[in-house]
Protein backbone atom coordinates (compact mmCIF):
# COMPACT_ATOMS: atom_id res chain seq x y z
CA UNK A 1 0.00 0.00 0.00
CA UNK A 2 2.89 2.36 0.69
CA UNK A 3 3.93 2.11 -2.96
CA UNK A 4 0.44 3.13 -4.10
CA UNK A 5 0.51 6.10 -1.75
CA UNK A 6 3.96 7.12 -2.99
CA UNK A 7 2.76 6.82 -6.57
CA UNK A 8 -0.35 8.90 -5.83
CA UNK A 9 1.78 11.59 -4.20
CA UNK A 10 4.17 11.63 -7.17
CA UNK A 11 1.25 11.97 -9.59
CA UNK A 12 -0.25 14.77 -7.50
CA UNK A 13 3.05 16.64 -7.54
CA UNK A 14 3.41 16.01 -11.27
CA UNK A 15 -0.09 17.37 -11.87
CA UNK A 16 0.68 20.46 -9.80
CA UNK A 17 3.86 21.04 -11.84
CA UNK A 18 1.97 20.60 -15.12
CA UNK A 19 -0.62 23.09 -13.95
CA UNK A 20 2.09 25.60 -13.03
CA UNK A 21 3.79 25.19 -16.43
CA UNK A 22 0.47 25.46 -18.25
CA UNK A 23 -0.39 28.63 -16.38
CA UNK A 24 2.93 30.17 -17.39
CA UNK A 25 2.61 28.96 -20.99
CA UNK A 26 -1.00 30.05 -21.49
CA UNK A 27 -0.62 33.28 -19.57
CA UNK A 28 -3.22 32.32 -17.01
CA UNK A 29 -5.77 30.82 -19.45
CA UNK A 30 -5.56 27.29 -18.12
CA UNK A 31 -9.04 25.85 -18.67
CA UNK A 32 -8.00 23.22 -21.21
CA UNK A 33 -4.84 22.34 -19.35
CA UNK A 34 -6.79 21.97 -16.11
CA UNK A 35 -9.24 19.61 -17.80
CA UNK A 36 -6.38 17.43 -19.03
CA UNK A 37 -4.75 17.39 -15.63
CA UNK A 38 -8.05 16.56 -13.93
CA UNK A 39 -8.58 13.67 -16.35
CA UNK A 40 -5.08 12.38 -15.62
CA UNK A 41 -5.65 12.65 -11.87
CA UNK A 42 -8.98 10.84 -12.13
CA UNK A 43 -7.31 8.06 -14.08
CA UNK A 44 -4.71 7.64 -11.35
CA UNK A 45 -7.37 7.63 -8.64
CA UNK A 46 -9.19 4.86 -10.50
CA UNK A 47 -5.91 2.95 -10.81
CA UNK A 48 -5.37 3.20 -7.05
CA UNK A 49 -8.95 2.09 -6.38
CA UNK A 50 -8.45 -0.99 -8.59
CA UNK A 51 -5.24 -1.76 -6.70
CA UNK A 52 -7.04 -1.49 -3.36
CA UNK A 53 -9.81 -3.80 -4.63
CA UNK A 54 -7.24 -6.40 -5.71
CA UNK A 55 -5.55 -6.12 -2.33
CA UNK A 56 -8.87 -6.56 -0.52
CA UNK A 57 -9.72 -9.56 -2.71
CA UNK A 58 -6.37 -11.20 -1.98
CA UNK A 59 -6.77 -10.57 1.72
CA UNK A 60 -10.30 -11.99 1.71
CA UNK A 61 -9.17 -15.06 -0.26
CA UNK A 62 -6.32 -15.66 2.17
CA UNK A 63 -8.59 -15.28 5.16
CA UNK A 64 -11.08 -17.73 3.63
CA UNK A 65 -8.30 -20.24 3.01
CA UNK A 66 -7.18 -19.98 6.62
CA UNK A 67 -10.72 -20.45 7.89
CA UNK A 68 -11.20 -23.54 5.71
CA UNK A 69 -7.94 -25.00 6.97
CA UNK A 70 -8.91 -24.32 10.59
CA UNK A 71 -12.36 -25.89 10.10
CA UNK A 72 -10.94 -29.02 8.54
CA UNK A 73 -8.78 -29.77 11.59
Amino acid sequence: MAEAEKSALWHKEEAEERLRRAEVHFGGDIGEAADGIAASALSKIEEIDRFKERLDDRFAAGRTSLLRAANSM
